[in-house]
């Protein structure tokens, strides 16, 4: 969603990945130009002419000091994707220091952050990659999630294993939410 946000908010937008079968997908998710980080000479060309001013991060990788080259004096790198369990990132800080970079890391927003990504994903039209699978499909999703497989999220639909009909959200007079109309605070 990234590549999505950043062409609808008027940046030129470049995508890097290691794999140069994402390019066709990048482009069409609103990449302008894209780098594949395995090609020296693709990483070189970011790294010396054409530096970024902001690198989002959204893939699990533990050595950021090439990707950190690609940043202007000044630019910023935000981390979004956490590498697995006990394994660091690591960079060369020197060069963080010296040209003056930024790091920074993000999870989730504010509610106020979040409210205004919807606003402007509704009014521009970006809108998630997902693999959609019904509840009985559950055990494929997880194996694909397991496997790193999915393009971009695997969604599982647990509507159809409820009653909808029994089911509503009430402001009860503790205020907290009750989710059954046969809370004692209904």
């Amino acid at each position: 969603m990234a590549l999505q946000y950043s062409n609808k908010m008027g940046m030129h937008t470049v995508a890097i990945s290691t794999s140069k079968s994402k390019e066709k997908e990048a482009r069409e998710l609103g990449a302008k130009e894209f780098v594949c980080s395995k090609d020296e000479a693709d990483m070189r060309r970011i790294q010396t002419k054409e530096r970024l001013d902001l690198i989002v991060n959204t893939a699990f990788v533990t050595d950021l000091s090439e990707y950190l080259y690609a940043l202007k004096p000044g630019g910023c790198f935000v981390q979004v994707a956490a590498p697995e369990k006990d394994k660091g990132i690591k960079f060369n800080d020197l060069d963080l220091v010296v040209n003056q970079k930024i790091f920074t890391g993000s999870a989730v927003g504010s509610r106020t952050e979040v409210m205004e990504t919807l606003n402007f994903s509704s009014e521009f039209g970006v809108y998630p990659v997902t693999e959609n699978y019904k509840w009985d499909e559950f055990p494929k999703a997880y194996q694909r999630l397991k496997d790193g497989l999915p393009r971009y999220r695997c969604v599982v639909d647990i509507a159809s294993t409820y009653d909808l009909s029994l089911i509503h959200i009430c402001r009860c007079r503790r205020s907290t939410l009750c989710r059954s109309r046969w809370s004692p605070y209904h």
